[in-house]
């Protein structure tokens, strides 16, 4: 049977992390407004069984409670929803977007409405809370999530993958004459991961380890120096992302330990 979702929730449980107002094509809860969901079934995580009769309680739009429904207490004056036969997941993660269209430029200073706007419309209004940016401009996305976390704009958290790194020669020809900082050795991967992650505002790691270096070949990394890369941005708490290309490339990735394929392979 197809499951029809009431809406997708962010919730505390599975440290999803919307920031800013709870996104819906509602109008926005009031600061002392209460919302309880109830009879859903609740999924409040990909590896833990579903709530069947579940209760979900909102105050101003931040959700306060997630459980059973006769667990959870529902103050009175609540605004009630009948959620029997539908379902409630946990908030959705994007592993791989790019704030590099014209509607991101100038993210500092472009009016809050546009870019609250933007952000429904490509991640909030799908149930998207929390994504991964694996290419643009640092600083502009920055930018973009400073004012998400100060409550200005309404939008998911946002992680930033830096780095970018190559094989030897292996240089997406579609950046060229620009080039991506390159791995020889595993010895020194772990030095220069660290290095990067002592950045400001970096929050996890990209490796190429299948990478276009031109139209017709692929150029994959080691599985030595994914493996070296991984441990050393693991070791400091941090997810790793790779751009495998092709079948190769993301073998390289599996056994070296990287955390999530960003992109299919050919």
């Amino acid at each position: 049977m197809v499951l029809r979702v009431l809406v997708a929730l962010c919730m505390a449980l599975v440290a999803a992390g919307c920031r800013g107002p709870v996104p819906s094509d509602s109008s926005p809860m009031k600061g002392g407004e209460i919302l309880a969901i109830l009879g859903a079934r609740i999924y409040t995580s990909p590896v833990e069984e579903p709530i069947g009769n579940g209760a979900v309680v909102m105050t101003g739009g931040v959700i306060t409670a997630v459980g059973a429904r006769d667990r959870v207490h529902v103050p009175k004056g609540a605004s009630i929803v009948d959620g029997t036969g539908l379902t409630i997941t946990a908030g959705f993660w994007n592993t791989h977007v790019h704030f590099t269209e014209g509607r991101w430029q100038s993210a500092g200073s472009r009016p809050a409405a546009e870019l609250t706007e933007g952000l429904r419309a490509m991640l909030t209004r799908w149930g998207v809370v929390r994504v991964v940016d694996t290419g643009s401009w640092l600083e502009n996305t920055l930018a973009l999530r400073r004012r998400i976390e100060s409550g200005e704009i309404a939008g998911p958290h946002i992680m930033i993958a830096s780095g970018g790194f190559v094989p030897v020669g292996g240089s997406p020809y579609y950046v060229l004459p620009a080039r991506l900082p390159e791995l020889a050795d595993a010895g020194r991967a772990s030095t220069v991961v660290d290095r990067l992650l002592d950045e400001p505002g970096v929050d996890t790691v990209k490796l190429f380890t299948g990478s276009w270096a031109t139209r017709e070949s692929i150029i994959v990394m080691s599985v030595d120096v994914v493996r070296a890369a991984a441990e050393a941005a693991h070791r400091r708490g941090k997810l790793v992302l790779s751009h495998p290309s092709n079948t190769a490339g993301a073998l390289a990735a599996i056994e070296g330990g990287v955390d999530v394929l960003a992109h299919t392979l050919r």
